[in-house]
């Protein structure tokens, strides 16, 4: 089994984070490749892009709490949508559909082309969180002064093909995407709260 991803540019490791193109792919063990997703960026991109923002000696903090939802006809519709010849995927014979995934991150904005992670206070977010439902808490160091950040929230499916008797790769097809920018204007130890609700519509 494996997962089959292709990796950003350097200086765009999360904005285009989870799109499929043909010029980089890479198969991991499944479901050990959702987890480790996150750790090959990382050390991938090590040599040309610092992983965290240095947040300084006195940092201020970003509080994050976050809800989100998605609805069967969510996904339905995504499947509806990455399908062939006007069909959904369904799973079948050679091909088996897993998720809903959830990933959710606050990213440091240098510019449109350039985001950075942040270092948090508290556990990190879960890189991959199954489930329907997403409830989320961390807090995130950020240098004092005027910043933007970033809070994007994906969920995908998970839909894997089997390839020959020896071998299954993967694809995710993204379900929903929420993104929302914030303006700082933070003092040394400072805290900024984001409290966010991301209902799925009531009649999808």
């Amino acid at each position: 089994m494996g997962f089959r991803k292709n990796w950003p540019e350097c200086l765009n490791p999360a904005e285009r984070g989870y799109g499929m193109t043909e010029s980089l792919k890479r198969i991991w063990p499944r479901p050990i490749g959702l987890l480790l997703a996150a750790v090959f960026l990382a050390a991938g991109l090590a040599g040309c892009l610092e992983v965290y923002v240095d947040p300084g000696p006195s940092p201020a903090r970003v509080a994050v709490q976050l809800k989100a939802g998605v609805t069967k006809a969510q996904i339905n519709e995504a499947l509806h949508r990455h399908g062939e010849f006007g069909m959904p995927l369904v799973a079948g014979q050679f091909r088996t559909i897993h998720g809903p995934y959830w990933k959710w991150q606050l990213l440091y904005i240098l510019d449109e082309n350039n985001l950075r992670d942040l270092r948090t206070s508290s556990p990190r977010p879960s890189s991959w969180i199954k489930g329907h439902s997403l409830t989320g808490e961390a807090e995130f160091l950020v240098p004092p002064g005027r910043h933007r950040v970033r809070l994007l929230t994906q969920v995908f499916m998970e839909i894997t093909f089997r390839e020959t008797w020896f071998e299954e790769t993967s694809e995710p097809v993204e379900v929903a995407s929420y993104s929302e920018d914030f303006s700082l204007d933070l003092k040394p130890g400072e805290v900024f709260s984001i409290k966010r609700v991301y209902a799925p519509p009531k009649n999808p």
